[in-house]
């Protein structure tokens, strides 16, 4: 009888555990949550001093913009983040004018 209760509650944590794991990797890699990390990482890279400071490194790259300007020491770690992104949507997006380092950030001049 002893055995059996062992058993029981061991297929019980593990039961636990997997859910715990399935929940977990729901939050941290499910679309949104990408979705979520990548804006905050693009935020955080969009800084800037001058125009110059900035590069692009998307366009057109649903949902995260038409353009994505970051600043150029970040461009090749952003640019790697946004092609890890499946994307299921598309935009049609007009020219702009240029980038200006506005409030030390990378702005797109419309």
């Amino acid at each position: 009888m002893k055995t059996d209760t062992k058993i029981k509650r061991t297929i019980l944590v593990f039961v636990i555990l997997l859910v715990g794991v399935g929940l977990a990797w729901f939050s941290f890699f499910s679309p949104k949550a990408q979705e979520r990390h990548i804006n905050k990482e693009i935020t955080k890279a969009s800084y800037c001093e001058v125009a110059s400071d900035c590069q692009m490194v998307a366009q057109s790259q649903c949902p995260f913009g038409c353009y994505v300007h970051v600043n150029k020491n970040e461009a090749t770690r952003i640019g790697e983040l946004l092609e890890s992104y499946e994307s299921n949507c598309q935009y049609m997006c007009i020219e702009f004018k240029g980038v200006d380092c506005i409030n030390n950030s990378c702005q797109l001049i419309k």
